[in-house]
């Protein structure tokens, strides 16, 4: 896989000095509308989370990948309807799900071609036109104003590590995955990029430096140029919740954690491979008898139709609503 220039450490980029400021400042840009993670649409997102990550299952591809495609599905699907492109509404939510994907599979990768998707992974195969798929995208893209290298979590990574010289302390890998992890529940588009890197910062060092973590606190909520103490905290508490549900520190300590740890400098973890830094499995299941009955593009019948005109109504109701709010 060769990555395009769209670095999820680094998306603007800038210079040390001017980065941060100018990542605080556009950081909303990159997030749905706040009362998105209370609204009904948590209906579609359980379907564009369970479809993702069945492609993931699939493709194993690239974790980063799919937390792009939530992104770009979160923001367009809080402010825009879903375009009608193809026979009946159904169809379209799971085009879009899809086109996200593929749109995320774009950025991160230059053999990515959509009729090469359509051969190889796209079942029922004939369902879904090039032509169909090119719509759709330009339809997100304009939804999106083009804003594809968005600053996420990822994007202050680098802030903290030079901040706190974390690098023989922390592996990128790790706070990739809580970050990525927890983009499974629309509660955390509630919490802006900065405060989710913060609090995943938090969330590794309770694990890995239990004894260390009160200082840590001290430090992330004092000494850093953010001003959201409140909301690090409360994202940490879900964060941490996360982490032991899903066991992702099962066996390690603090101990074992500096044993393992690399005696790193900043060039080296810069330099880390893309491979090692999210190479962990996605954890996205909702459940399994969720994943296994949804079929895409299935055949409808005609009390399909009936149920989803009624799902598409309220859709198109609680977008307005979002719309009105904000």
């Amino acid at each position: 896989m060769n990555p395009l220039d769209y670095d999820p450490h680094n998306p603007i980029p800038l210079s040390e000095k001017q980065g941060l400021e100018q990542l605080l400042a556009v950081e909303c840009s990159s997030l749905p509308p706040e009362c998105y993670a209370g609204s009904f649409l948590y209906v579609e997102r359980e379907l564009a989370v369970t479809i993702i990550f069945k492609y993931w299952k699939r493709e194993n591809f690239d974790p980063f990948i799919a937390y792009l495609a939530l992104n770009y599905f979160d923001r367009f699907v809080s402010t825009k309807r879903i375009p009608r492109i193809m026979s009946s509404e159904v169809y379209d939510m799971e085009l879009l799900v899809i086109s996200c994907l593929t749109l995320a599979w774009k950025m991160r990768s230059r053999s990515f071609t959509n009729p090469k998707f359509l051969v190889e992974q796209l079942q029922p195969r004939n369902i879904v036109t090039e032509d169909q798929y090119m719509r759709m995208e330009l339809c997100i893209l304009k939804g999106l104003d083009w804003n594809l290298c968005v600053v996420t979590a990822f994007s202050f990574i680098p802030y903290l590590e030079r901040k706190f010289n974390l690098f023989n302390r922390f592996r990128r890998r790790t706070i990739n995955e809580i970050i990525i992890q927890s983009q499974k529940d629309i509660a955390v588009t509630k919490f802006s990029p900065s405060v989710i890197a913060s609090a995943s910062l938090l969330a590794a060092s309770k694990y890995l430096y239990p004894h260390e973590f009160p200082d840590y606190m001290d430090r992330v909520l004092c000494r850093t140029s953010f001003r959201e103490g409140d909301q690090i905290l409360t994202c940490m508490k879900s964060l941490i919740k996360m982490c032991d549900e899903l066991k992702l520190f099962a066996g390690k300590s603090d101990d074992k954690a500096t044993a393992d740890r690399d005696e790193r400098s900043e060039q080296d973890a810069a330099q880390d491979d893309k491979d090692k830094q999210f190479g962990f499995q996605l954890k996205w299941q909702l459940s399994k008898k969720l994943e296994e009955d949804h079929v895409m593009f299935r055949s409808l019948r005609t009390e399909d139709f009936n149920n989803v005109t009624m799902l598409m109504q309220m859709l198109a109701f609680v977008t307005w609503r979002i719309q009105r709010e904000t």
